[in-house]
This record gives structure tokens, sequence and C-alpha cells, in this order.
């Protein structure tokens, strides 16, 4: 099967096409060119002769994408911060690291399947001592590819080469000072702001991300700030998912939080308009390019649209609905179709709007699986116990 096929030229750039799948649920084209960030929906008429190159799915998935678009993928369990709010609830001195001939099969299974987009995680991804080796290969496989990382322990080699094989960094900026030392349970606060300073001199793609918990909350408008005065221009804000070490948070708790910073993100946001994007979990739903899709697609891609490899081959839906009930089986000793189509993941894609987020214009976070399944163990919860336009149903 071929998947690359030179189209345009810019000057020196070449552009191509990446990926090129056929969706029988929305009988449309997806498709992916190296010099967009974004893959798309295409219809009929602009994919024309080029049809020949698509792949064409042999099964397709009730709820779900016939094969998912992003993979996201643990490229080890060790991490060297201890953050008080982890999902993952990572323990020192027991981490694991995939083995790097293993990552290989599974980036080729996944091109195989036609996923476009690889996140990777860990623990720490840095720690992993194969990772700029498998970040090339996988670039070479034409994969677009963000790389989220605490920061602490980017390389030189990695602000040289990155442009050539990285769409974006997601760096977690969570607070700042020794507050972060505190958060984190470490003294890397020195190294994150130095690799933050090169990181921006090197025009790296930059994407912060910031958790708010109880411990940070109050001081959300000095962090952004410092995220926009070092040079970022795009944020990610979102809340604490209530497992790993977060699991204890209980749902009053977890409404004060979001009660007390949403009207700030949006004073935020109003502040930082045309400077800069800051995206957070309740904001007026896009056009995004994949608009097409169902909006459940939108609101709560897992097991939909994407999933997540763990360190050892296990798939989950998402990195934070990683409970033994979800594993759908192991990418490396399963049939992936069988661990994509399995019945395992039916009751979060039968999820539908109820009557009360039907009308809702909201891209609603809250909608998150994980965040209702972390409080209520009921995944086909609608609304959301934290929607703040469900009030009835949250005094329950």
């Amino acid at each position: 099967m071929k998947y690359s096929l030179n189209l345009r030229n810019y000057g020196n750039d070449e552009s191509h096409l990446v990926r090129l799948r056929f969706e029988p649920m929305i009988n449309k084209y997806i498709l992916a060119y190296s010099d967009d960030l974004h893959l798309r929906v295409a219809d009929a008429k602009e994919v024309g002769e080029l049809a020949s190159f698509a792949l064409y799915p042999k099964r397709t998935a009730q709820g779900a994408l016939a094969s998912p678009l992003v993979a996201q993928i643990a490229a080890t369990s060790a991490c060297n911060l201890q953050c008080s709010f982890c999902y993952a609830e990572l323990k020192k001195g027991n981490a694991h690291t995939m083995n790097t001939s293993d990552i290989i099969k599974i980036l080729q299974t996944l091109k195989q399947y036609g996923v476009i987009y690889l996140e990777w995680a860990g623990g720490e991804p840095f720690l992993n001592q194969d990772f700029l080796i498998i970040l090339q290969y996988a670039y070479r496989l034409n994969f677009k590819q963000s790389v989220l990382t605490n920061g602490t322990k980017l390389c030189t080699d990695f602000f040289t080469y990155a442009h050539s094989f990285v769409n974006t960094v997601q760096i977690s900026i969570d607070d700042i000072g020794e507050h972060f030392n505190k958060l984190k349970g470490s003294g890397s606060w020195d190294d994150l702001e130095s690799n933050l300073r090169l990181a921006v001199n090197a025009g790296l793609p930059i994407v912060a991300s910031l958790v708010l918990n109880k411990q940070n909350a109050r001081r959300l408008g000095k962090i952004v700030k410092y995220i926009w005065e070092s040079g970022i221009r795009f944020a990610r804000i979102s809340w604490q998912v209530p497992m790993g070490e977060a699991k204890e948070t209980s749902l009053e708790e977890y409404r004060r939080l979001v009660e007390q910073t949403r009207k700030e993100i949006h004073y935020l946001q109003q502040s930082y308009r045309g400077k800069g994007l800051l995206i957070f979990a309740l904001q007026e739903q896009s056009n995004d390019d994949l608009h097409e899709f169902p909006r459940e697609f939108l609101l709560c891609s897992a097991a939909r649209t994407r999933l997540y490899i763990d360190w050892n081959g296990d798939v989950y839906p998402c990195p934070v609905l990683k409970y033994p009930e979800f594993r759908s089986g192991n990418i490396l000793l399963n049939n992936f179709e069988d661990i994509w189509h399995s019945n395992v993941w039916d009751e979060i894609r039968n999820v539908t709007n109820g009557p009360e987020c039907k009308t809702c214009k909201l891209f609603c976070s809250y909608w998150c699986r994980a965040i209702v399944y972390g409080f209520t163990k009921n995944i086909s919860l609608t609304p959301s116990p934290l929607c703040p336009r469900a009030r009835h149903i949250n005094k329950k």
C-alpha cells in the first residue's frame, strides 16, 4: 500500500500527502499533508485521482471510525518528577521502558491501519534513551507527531532537529518558581526554565499545558502571564482528572475548583485575544476540520477516533481511562483490528448526547468520559456531573 505521494512544491520545500483514508461511516476521505498541522476531511472531488492511493478499511466499527486517527504511546513509564496530581500514578523504582524493537513493530502496525497522528507520552518520554531515534523513525513513516513532556529533560539534539520531525511539543507548566518544585516533588524548576528559553529561541512549536488543581489555582493568572512572557503563544488549560494521584479528590471539591477558575479562564482568554491562544475545557465550539464527524466524536474522542498504548503494549481508550475493565487487548500480542473492534469499548461508543446536551453549543470537556467515570463509575452518564448548565443533576 502506497501512502506518500508528492503533490505540490513551494520553492525548495516539498509538500506531500502523508495519509489518505476513506472512512465509510461519513462516506468521506480523510487526508493529511506534510505542511499542514491538522488532518482534515476532503470531499471526493478534491481527492479525485488520488483515491487510488487511499487506504480502505476492511471492517467498520459501530460508534467509531473504522480505525483510529490518533494513537498516544507511552514510550516509558519512568518519570523524574512526582506530581501530586499525576493521573498515571507512577511509582519510582518500578519504571519500565518500551523496547525499541517493539515500538517499531507498533509503528508499522499503526501505519498499516491508517493512523495519522502520534502523541508520545510517558512517564517522561525523554527518559527513553532511544527516543530521538524513535521520533526520526516515525517521521520516515510519515506520521505527524506531538511530544508530551515535562520539559526538564529536553536535550540539545532535540532543539536542533525537532523542527524536522515534530509538529508540536506540549510542555507542562503547571506552576512557576518554588511553587513548581513543591507541586512536582522536585527541584527541577531551573531545568525547565532553562529549557524553555532554549526551546523558544529554537522556534519549536510549543504548546504549554497547565493542569489546574487546588495547589495552583490561585496563581492561574501569574502562570499564564509567565507562559506569555516566555514567548509561548499557545496554552491548553485543563483540570486534573480524578484518577492516579488525584483519585481521592471528591466531586464537591472538584466542582468548587471548576467554579473558582472557570470565570478567570474566560477573562484570561479575552485578555490574550489576538496575542495568543488559550484553549480550555468549556468554550464555544470551533469550526473543526473534522466537523462532519458526529459531535460525540469531538466531545470525547476516546475509542472513537483515538486510542492509548501503554508501555507494555496494552491498549486502552485513552490514558485517563486506563482501567482494567477498558483494556481491549495488547497490540504486540493481538490482532489490531480485533483490538479496535473489541466489544470492551461498546459502552463508551454507545454514549450519545442526551436531551440537555443536544442543543448546547459549547465544546465541553466536562463531557470527557474519564472525568465522568472517575466520579460516578457510570461511563454513559450525560450531562457530566460537572456541567454548569445542568444544576438539577449536579445537586443529586
